[in-house]
């Protein structure tokens, strides 16, 4: 439970801010045409928002790790850089998505299929060594350069196996997490500008 719970948590906070940013250009479109105001603050604040609740589900997942006897004081310090790493590479994806998904209405859709198959491709219900054993070698290097592979894995090696994360994984997810942020921000620049045309 407590390692389903490590993984779901996060997820449940990447889904849940995808969701909220996809629809934050539509969901305001009286707002957006009677004022203007910096356009990214909308897909930021639906990440915003969900982060909250995903700092209270951490404390939450903190006790239960008291309770399981897990030694966090090994782990606990580096719990802000992964949190920090994931909200990097949310706020790149929701960018991006709160761009395309007003500007191309079927982005919606397409981004429900590829999250499930990205779920599916994240160690969330099994583990990293279980993937490793399953997969060809060359599939698992293809594997491994999933961006929320270093931040799920992050999160149970703190809280299920009270240890510091592995930092090649962590690094590569924050590599690809500064990348995704930079491109999520040109494209949704490139197309804010015909918005009040398309709400």
């Amino acid at each position: 439970a407590l390692f389903l719970l490590s993984g779901l948590f996060s997820w449940a906070f990447f889904r849940s801010s995808l969701d909220g940013a996809a629809n934050s250009i539509l969901g305001n479109a009286n707002l957006i045409k009677k004022t203007y105001f910096p356009r990214e603050f909308l897909p930021v604040c639906a990440v915003m928002g969900n982060l909250a609740g995903f700092l209270f589900a951490l404390a939450v997942l903190f006790v239960f790790s008291l309770f399981f006897g897990i030694p966090l004081y090994r782990g606990l310090a580096w719990l802000p850089l992964v949190v920090f790493v994931q909200v990097v590479l949310t706020l790149g994806i929701a960018l991006f998505l709160a761009g395309m998904n007003t500007v191309y209405r079927e982005t919606q859709f397409i981004m429900d299929i590829l999250l499930l198959v990205w779920f599916y491709a994240t160690p969330v219900v099994y583990s990293l060594e279980m993937a490793e054993n399953a997969l060809p070698g060359f599939v698992f290097f293809f594997y491994k350069l999933n961006p929320m592979l270093g931040i799920i894995r992050g999160y149970q090696e703190i809280f299920f196996l009270g240890r510091p994360p592995e930092w090649g994984s962590l690094a590569a997810s924050f590599v690809f997490s500064g990348l995704l942020f930079v491109l999520g921000f040109l494209s949704f620049r490139s197309q804010e500008r015909v918005f009040e045309d398309m709400v």
